[in-house]
């Protein structure tokens, strides 16, 4: 992994409601890829706000963002960090995702192509699909 990649000039944009280790597993996905957004705009709808994520600030020139609120409803928190986002990209991502490493490196390389943008630009997983994948793969006893 390269750390002087510029970032991606994206906001991406992570929901979430009462799943806390799901989403930090999913923001730590986005963080540790070859090449991260310019910002990450966490909407927590859970009833308890999570210190550690707020208190994550800039890591590796993405600058995190922690939005913690009392309305619930996908749509609703998506609103919130549509109106939050700084960049022109917007990229939508549920809490139970896994970004692979080079997930951004692709979608950077869709927009920067023709027209129409692929269907499925990087491999993006739900995290549970992933761990079963996993599991499966180990040597049984």
């Amino acid at each position: 992994m390269s750390t002087d990649v510029a970032p991606l000039e994206a906001t991406i944009v992570m929901c979430s409601r009462d799943r806390p280790r799901m989403l930090a597993e999913t923001v730590d996905s986005v963080l540790a890829g070859e090449r991260v957004p310019r910002d990450l705009l966490i909407v927590d709808q859970s009833a308890v706000a999570d210190a550690g994520l707020a208190a994550r600030g800039v890591v590796r020139g993405c600058a995190v963002t922690y939005l913690h609120s009392d309305s619930t409803g996908l749509s609703r928190a998506r609103n919130i960090g549509m109106r939050a986002a700084a960049c022109d990209v917007v990229v939508l991502l549920d809490d139970d995702m896994y970004v692979e490493a080079d997930c951004s490196s692709a979608c950077s390389q869709a927009m920067r192509g023709p027209a129409r943008a692929p269907s499925r630009p990087g491999a993006c997983s739900p995290a549970r699909r992933r761990a079963r994948a996993a599991a499966s793969r180990r040597p049984r006893s």
